[in-house]
C-alpha cells in the first residue's frame, strides 16, 4: 500500500514538473522534497499542491 502511494505521488509530481531532475522521490513521502539545483521552497510548494490534489481525488 505504502509503495503504491509513493508511486502515485511520483507520477503526479512528474506530470506537474517539466524537468524530471527537479524532484527525486525517495522510499518515503517525507523524503520527497529532496533533489538538486532548485530551492526547497519551490519543490515544497509543488509537493504541497500535488498532495492536496491527491487527497481530494483519492480520499
Amino acid at each position: 500500500w505504502r509503495r503504491n502511494k509513493v508511486k502515485i505521488l511520483y507520477v503526479a509530481i512528474e506530470s506537474e514538473v517539466t524537468n524530471p531532475n527537479i524532484l527525486r522521490v525517495a522510499g518515503d513521502i517525507s523524503n520527497v522534497v529532496k533533489g538538486n539545483t532548485f530551492g526547497d521552497v519551490a519543490r515544497a510548494d509543488i509537493v504541497k499542491n500535488v498532495m492536496k490534489r491527491l487527497c481530494d481525488e483519492y480520499d
